[in-house]
């Protein structure tokens, strides 16, 4: 239990995805204790394509979507990104500029009123009277 929390199925979203890793994680240790040397099955060749993909970076990236995904349906107030993800302002304002570096068409432009959090507008530029972090470009020389 973290926090005092009681343990919920919000609470485990991560935990799928541990759980998921350590059944690969149990294929591929069988695979080498009792079977190292012989050919791949399908299940063993399964389990490590999924691991080699499975690092840190990955989990980051599906709980920013997950975030997007949440900041898209409409507003949403802080202390529901906290309980939910675990993420305060500081940890939101490194978010927000994620997804305003993105690529100029899925860029969102996401802002903080009022305990909430919003999208503020979608695209390459910024929207009208926006005072918040903008992209560096590259110009070419």
């Amino acid at each position: 239990m973290a926090f005092g929390k009681e343990e919920t199925k919000e609470n485990k979203k991560g935990s799928a995805f541990t759980e998921k890793r350590k059944a690969k994680k149990a294929i591929v240790k069988a695979y080498l204790e009792t079977e190292a040397g012989k050919a791949l099955t399908g299940e063993v060749l399964e389990a490590i394509k999924y691991l080699a993909g499975m690092g840190a970076r990955s989990q980051g990236m599906q709980i920013s979507n997950e975030l997007k995904e949440l900041l898209v349906a409409g507003d949403v107030s802080a202390i529901d990104i906290f309980t939910k993800f675990g993420y305060g302002q500081p940890t939101m304002q490194k978010k927000i500029r994620d997804f305003i570096k993105a690529e100029p068409e899925n860029r969102i432009w996401v802002k903080f009123e009022n305990g909430n959090y919003s999208i503020a507008g979608r695209g390459e530029n910024a929207p009208r009277g926006w005072t918040g972090f903008v992209p560096v470009v590259n110009a070419e020389l």
